[in-house]
């Protein structure tokens, strides 16, 4: 009953923000976690879990795997795990 509640009330968000982790259901991805950094112009930056590689994705493809549900959001990651995210992130990048 509690979890049917959590659902109702739960927001379904196509908004990007930081830490947003966001499930890969189909493609080249699948079974990934992307986890949302920043965006560059028309250009997205997430961080793969588990791979633990940088990702690129065109604004246009993302609007598309939300849409079609390629990507499906999961949940806004607590604070000290965006922060081990964005760290890495930023390594990988060197």
């Amino acid at each position: 009953m509690l979890k049917i509640l959590k659902k109702l009330f739960e927001k379904k968000t196509e908004k990007l923000k930081y830490g947003a982790c966001y499930g890969v259901l189909h493609g080249r991805y699948v079974g990934e976690l992307f986890v949302y950094i920043e965006s560059k112009g028309n250009i997205l930056y997430f961080l793969s879990i588990p791979n633990m590689k940088n990702r690129e994705v065109p604004l246009e493809k993302y609007k598309y795997g939300i849409k079609n549900n390629v990507l499906e959001y999961v949940q806004m990651l607590p604070r000290n795990e965006k922060k081990v995210c964005r760290a890495q992130f930023y390594a990988n990048q060197k």
